[in-house]
């Protein structure tokens, strides 16, 4: 009977810490995507009970920062255009990405749709001021360009949950 030589007691150990790591790490990746995958849906709310000039205005006084809305009689907000079929469109900048709502009416006046849709889109990426090789970089580095790497083959966008909470944030202030 042939004997099969047992590995040493902490490598099983090892193999394990490294399985949950890949796991956690895959989860994490897999919930990016999928918060990627709906910021980059569009959205559409019906609204029946306002008037165009309402909906524009409660969507570009909700499309900034609260810093942005406290300060919007100064500032004004974001600045709404219509074009010739009656459409309303203004654009929001979200950290390299970019929000456009457009307010279209409905047939015989029932009201106006409201779609919210992601224009610009910002792959996701930590930042590397490191110029060196790859050779010559160090561990952090090197883990940076792989995510960079990662993260830019999936077509994961930045800060997904951010696009989703503004876009949220406006639709409900239009639709409330």
């Amino acid at each position: 009977m042939r004997q099969i030589a047992l590995p040493k007691e902490g490598a099983p150990l090892i193999i394990t810490v490294l399985l949950i790591a890949c796991a956690v790490a895959g989860a994490r990746i897999g919930y990016d995507k999928y918060l990627s995958v709906q910021a980059a849906k569009p959205k559409i709310v019906y609204v029946r009970n306002l008037t165009l000039e309402q909906i524009v205005e409660a969507g570009t006084k909700a499309s900034g920062t609260v810093v942005q809305r406290l300060l919007s009689r100064v500032t004004g907000g974001p600045q709404a255009t219509q074009d010739a079929e009656g459409n309303v469109r203004w654009e929001i900048p979200s950290r390299g990405s970019s929000l456009t709502f457009q307010v279209a009416p409905l047939e015989e006046g029932k009201g106006y749709r409201v779609i919210g849709t992601v224009d610009r889109i910002r792959i996701s990426q930590i930042r590397d001021r490191d110029t060196r090789e790859w050779k010559e970089a160090n561990g952090w580095t090197r883990s940076k360009r792989v995510s960079n790497w990662v993260y830019a083959s999936l077509g994961i966008l930045h800060k997904p949950q951010r696009i989703i909470r503004l876009r949220n944030r406006v639709l409900r202030a239009v639709a409330g």
